[in-house]
């Protein structure tokens, strides 16, 4: 991309360069899965005529692709309701907007998410007591 700055008389012209990277989370990556398939790649026959930077290039790419493909994104727990996740971003919203504890839309937001959160906590324990009954 190249940004044009105009100094007085003169025109400055810089390039920047936008860096993407993908960043995983292995902490949501079944590893158990990760090691399975992992072990069904014959590692001697694909390293063995690779240098030490192609063949580290080649794991990394293996690992990233199973990690990107084991991966699962949940944004919220499996009790919490749409209605309750909402709350909570509007929640941190007005934070971010007020950036003050005591501000009116702030402790009305906290309020909301409160109740909505403590609302999805209990039915879903009800519902899941009632599962546990009825297996029972």
């Amino acid at each position: 991309m190249i940004i044009k700055h105009c100094l007085g008389h003169f025109v400055v012209e810089t390039s920047q360069d936008t860096v993407s990277r993908n960043r995983f989370d292995y902490n949501k990556t079944d590893i158990p899965a990760l090691k399975t398939e992992l072990g069904k790649v014959n590692w001697h026959e694909l390293m063995s005529k690779l240098l030490a930077e192609n063949s580290w290039n080649v794991f990394r790419e293996i690992l990233e692709d199973q990690v990107y493909r084991l991966s699962f994104k949940r944004q919220k727990p499996i009790w919490m309701t749409n209605r309750a996740l909402k709350a909570v971003k509007r929640r941190h919203q007005a934070y971010g907007k007020y950036r003050d504890p005591k501000h009116p839309a702030y402790v009305k937001a906290v309020r909301t998410a409160k109740r909505l959160l403590k609302e999805a906590r209990q039915k879903s324990e009800f519902k899941l007591a009632q599962n546990i009954s009825e297996v029972s």
